[in-house]
């Protein structure tokens, strides 16, 4: 297990907790100063949600410049608490000087006031963005620091079945003179230094392990939407089953099968609805194999494409009438319905049943579509590719089209370097943690 250095900017982790000061070089308080930040103890990183995604085992590791987060799963976003409340405040004091700097946290989400920027130096492919967003509460595992500052992160998505390292710097540069006064105003008043000075740049290293999880033939089952990839056992029977009973698919591996992405999409697809759903008036169920992976295979692996709709809703379909479409990566449908065979027993679920080497995109319709109504791309599905180009509604199995927003593709890796900048602890008692994991 990659060692995780976190650490967490100067903040506390609770409203009422004492204020760390930080001690850097003697300097002159009438110069921009560049220095690096260090991050206070027990700050954890969480989704949106506000659940916890650092790990229950990591632990506390002493390093300042540094934030560290292991594992991360790709396309996926996270908030680090930079403070308890917004009017909290971090203070870097001079060494043997006679003035301080006093930064307002809530001030980083401003970007009248500072600038934040990201350099990526490996795995840049990996990161979306890295931003500071003011006056949110997050609630769940992260209730206790109510509505404050946070740094997101936001990832890409990804097909990928290794682990890969991203590394960066984060930036903020103060854009003008500023001066804390008692009714949160800014302005430099009555030629006193300001309490940030115009170029004041603070900034940390990031490193982040990521990778998408992992499902072996003993576990056997994915939720549909999530990402995962499949590690087969060599030479043996491997079965795999999204969600409940959306998908399921058997073979026999190969003595040397590499892990394949395995993310089931059931997302409905809107550009489809209007070409040929919507004229029909026919009820679709959307199957994409992100990535469309090749099977490790022996022989043709026997996919089966499970009963979609709800068994006791008032409309329930006949299977052995329903038409079964491909979609290819040029965006044409294709009548594929005499490749598949309807069966209770067949496989490992009821459903719908083909050979095939390669995981494609599927539509069960519920009658016939007219495929030469099709007029338009609707969406390319290159290998490789997270339903790209698609519009989405929730990954639930509804068949309800909605405008919803495309997930992105996967991502390219690229070239190593970080930079370091390290803040040393003052006697103020502010403290820098260290935290690393198996």
């Amino acid at each position: 297990m990659k060692r995780i250095l976190t650490a967490l900017l100067a903040v506390t982790t609770m409203a009422g907790l004492a204020i760390p000061a930080f001690a850097i070089p003697a300097t002159s308080p009438d110069s921009p100063l560049d220095v690096g930040i260090s991050f206070s103890p027990g700050l954890r990183a969480y989704d949106a949600d506000g659940n916890d995604i650092t790990g229950s085992d990591a632990q506390v590791d002493q390093s300042g410049g540094q934030l560290t987060i292991d594992p991360m799963v790709p396309g996926t976003t996270a908030y680090i608490p930079l403070s308890g409340y917004n009017n909290q405040r971090v203070t870097f004091s001079f060494d043997g000087s006679t003035g301080d700097r006093n930064y307002n946290i809530s001030d980083f989400g401003d970007s009248s006031l500072w600038r934040v920027s990201l350099s990526k130096d490996t795995g840049r492919g990996l990161v979306k963005s890295i931003t500071v967003e003011n006056d949110k509460n997050l609630g769940g595992d992260a209730k206790d620091y109510g509505r404050g500052t946070w740094l997101k992160i936001v990832l890409n998505d990804s097909t990928m079945t290794s682990e890969e390292k991203f590394q960066g710097t984060v930036t903020l540069k103060a854009r003008k003179d500023t001066t804390d006064t008692s009714n949160n105003g800014y302005s430099k008043a009555n030629g006193n230094d300001p309490t940030v000075m115009s170029g004041d740049t603070l900034s940390f290293d990031v490193t982040l392990w990521v990778n998408n999880p992992g499902v072996s033939r003993s576990d056997g089952t994915i939720d549909t939407g999530s990402n995962a990839y499949f590690d087969p056992t060599a030479n043996e029977t491997n079965s795999l089953i999204w969600g409940d009973d959306r998908a399921a698919l058997k073979f026999d591996a190969s003595d040397d099968p590499g892990k394949f992405y395995a993310q089931l999409s059931t997302k409905s697809m809107n550009s489809i609805y209007v070409e040929y759903g919507d004229p029909a008036g026919a009820d679709l169920w959307f199957y994409d194999f992100v990535g469309h992976p090749s099977i490790p295979s022996t022989s043709r692996a026997t996919l089966t494409l499970g009963i979609p709709w709800d068994t006791s809703a008032d409309y329930v379909p006949m299977p052995e009438d329903c038409y079964i479409y491909e979609l290819d990566a040029d965006g044409t449908l294709t009548d594929v319905t005499s490749q598949f065979t309807y069966s209770e027993d067949l496989a490992d679920i009821a459903g719908w049943s083909t050979r095939t080497r390669v995981l494609g995109t599927y539509i069960v319709s519920d009658m016939e579509l007219d495929l030469s109504s099709g007029t338009s791309d609707n969406g390319s599905h290159d290998q490789g590719s997270s339903n790209a180009g698609q519009d989405n509604t929730s990954d639930n199995g509804s068949n309800t089209p909605d405008k919803g927003i495309p997930n992105t593709g996967a991502v390219d890796m690229v070239n190593e370097a970080t930079v370091a900048s390290v803040v040393s602890l003052s006697a103020a008692g502010a403290i820098a943690f260290r935290k690393s994991c198996r």
